[in-house]
């Protein structure tokens, strides 16, 4: 640490945070992202509906590091939408 910050090579380690905007997403998106900056990580969020999301965290290669971070939802139709589960896809940089 550098500063308060995580550095790598002298430079920021940076967290690309791929957030859904729809729904509670978002508002959890930007907590989990506040808990990251307060580690000392620098976070950058990029704001997306589901339909300019999903090219990005399921068409693209990890390793162009368009993302680490998604918010995704998973759910069953026939579960209440309050048990349905909230994961984050973690893609690690080459």
């Amino acid at each position: 640490m550098v500063d308060g910050g995580w550095q790598y090579d002298g430079n920021p380690v940076e967290l690309l945070f791929l957030i859904r905007t729809e729904d509670e997403r978002q508002e959890i998106g930007d907590y989990v992202a506040t808990l990251f900056e307060d580690m000392g990580f620098t976070v950058t969020c990029d704001y997306r509906t589901s339909a300019e999301a999903s090219p990005i965290w399921a068409g693209s290669d990890p390793a162009e590091g368009q993302w680490y971070v998604y918010t995704r939802l998973d759910h069953d139709r026939d579960l209440p939408r309050s048990v349905q589960q909230l994961r984050f896809l973690l893609h690690q940089p080459a």
